[in-house]
């Protein structure tokens, strides 16, 4: 079954409930991790799932979806509660529909969703409203802090040389594209450079997330509001005002997972940057941007000791080892004290199969609980 609503484009096309939960989230600035963090989500992997749609928020978890929503003033004025019923919905005749033992959702509670209005009224908070035009945030968008990076749970491992690379290329570079294979640590290595400079830029840091766009033709309206400018005008007129609203901010922008747009991007930021000299862009992609004074940066595998030629400690002293020990120790608390130089060259083998890829280490150490290790 599509999971359609009621709810359309400024190209008139219908847009699904995952749809719709991405562009929500984005009117509000928040990533999907902090999303998350708002929902009391031990991380972001359900909030993904959602907006992939691979599943469905359950009755308790909408609710508090909808009260985040309505707090972040992502509902068109005027219009919040019309919106917010869509939304549940929505949502409950896709869940009854895939259901196979006829569950059911609770009807809307209007009451308390009335009563969340009026708490607001009583109460505001430093986001305005939006507009009614149902695509466009306000060009009034406030956004206090510095930047928007989410905080980051786990250590950075084996990465300390590519920091201080990146960071100096960024010294001389407008845009800088760390570039590599899916799964090699380009996201998390340009969240720990951006958050290290982030008082570095008079501005500020930005970050917008590729990989949850409705699609293509919402790029230049989330970077917009975002940065702090919302826009309810055509694409063009809203690239010059996004030009003319940067042109004198000192700022970083963070454009995290370029690959599906990587032409509509490089379009993008030829004129952002011409237009905005202050402007610095820190990119993740399979590949080039494809633009004038684009600088590359090649993010490879962790470290890895070769098996014939290593002894047991320097396997273990490799990044890829030190990576999965330390991830799997957050499973099982005592797997460092539990591992024995046998076990470390076992743990060697198991990098060296997934060519050192940070994504694949930590998901194969994330499934230690309960094995047996050599002794």
């Amino acid at each position: 079954m599509e999971n359609i609503i009621t709810f359309r484009s400024n190209k008139n096309r219908p847009v699904k409930v995952n749809e719709l939960l991405r562009l929500y989230r984005t009117r509000s600035n928040l990533t999907q991790n902090e999303l998350a963090q708002r929902l009391t989500l031990q991380s972001d992997r359900m909030v993904r799932k959602w907006e992939n749609g691979q599943s469905l928020p359950e009755p308790i978890r909408l609710k508090k979806l909808i009260e985040v929503f309505l707090r972040e003033r992502v509902f068109t004025a005027g219009q919040e509660l019309e919106e917010a019923q869509n939304f549940w919905a929505a949502v409950k005749a896709v869940f009854e529909f895939q259901s196979s033992n006829f569950e059911t959702y609770n009807i809307f509670d209007s009451g308390w969703f009335e009563a969340l209005i009026a708490e607001l009224a009583l109460n505001p908070g430093a986001r305005v409203a939006i507009t009614p035009d149902k695509l466009a945030p306000s060009h009034a968008t406030i956004i206090a802090d510095r930047h928007n990076l989410p905080i980051q749970l786990t250590s950075l491992i084996g990465r300390e040389n590519e920091l201080s690379q990146i960071k100096a290329r960024l010294e001389s570079a407008r845009v800088l594209t760390l570039t590599g294979p899916v799964g090699v640590g380009k996201t998390r290595l340009a969240l720990a450079v951006s958050f290290s400079l982030r008082d570095n830029f008079k501005d500020g840091v930005r970050l917008v997330m590729l990989d949850t766009l409705p699609g293509p033709e919402f790029l230049i309206e989330t970077i917009a509001n975002i940065v702090g400018l919302g826009g309810n005008s055509g694409p063009a007129r809203t690239v010059e005002e996004l030009i003319n609203y940067l042109r004198a901010k000192e700022l970083l922008m963070v454009l995290d997972e370029c690959d599906t747009i990587v032409r509509k991007v490089g379009a993008l930021l030829d004129r952002l940057l011409k237009g905005c000299p202050h402007l610095t862009v820190l990119a993740t992609s399979g590949e080039s941007l494809g633009i004038g004074g684009e600088k590359i940066f090649q993010v490879r595998p962790l470290s890895q000791v070769e098996l014939g030629s290593g002894l047991p400690h320097e396997i273990g002293g490799s990044d890829a080892v030190s990576l999965f020990i330390e991830r799997a120790a957050a499973v099982q608390p005592d797997f460092k004290l539990s591992v024995t130089q046998q076990a470390i060259q076992t743990i060697g083998r198991i990098c060296r199969q997934l060519d050192g890829l940070p994504l694949a280490i930590e998901l194969a150490a994330s499934l230690v609980e309960g094995l047996a290790w050599p002794k």
